[in-house]
């Protein structure tokens, strides 16, 4: 219990930075930008090891519109929320990571 209470505030915190990097620098898509995360994560989360491509063809069928999906996993991998992994298929594959790394 104590685990899963320090993963959720160390992710919470990595969130909290990301909108703040997205507020200062595009504050009028701040909120959609964190919206889109938030549907990536639940994918990676639900499925992992999916690639780019995969992830986009997921979110376009929840959501009904596609975003820059590479953008915001470089986002998520930047506070460590997300790690991706180069396969043998020569394709990078999304990974949640169990606890953000330290900002």
């Amino acid at each position: 219990m104590i685990e899963q209470q320090l993963s959720f505030e160390s992710t919470e915190k990595a969130l909290n930075k990301l909108y703040l990097d997205y507020k200062q620098s595009c504050p009028e898509h701040a909120s959609r930008f964190m919206h889109v995360i938030a549907v990536i994560l639940n994918i990676v989360h639900d499925k992992p090891g999916l690639t780019y491509q995969q992830i986009a063809r997921e979110f376009l069928r929840r959501k009904n519109y596609l975003p820059r999906i590479g953008n915001r996993i470089r986002d998520l991998r930047r506070v460590g929320l997300v790690k991706t992994v180069k396969e043998e298929d020569g394709l990078l594959h999304v990974y949640p990571k169990k606890e953000p790394e330290e900002l």
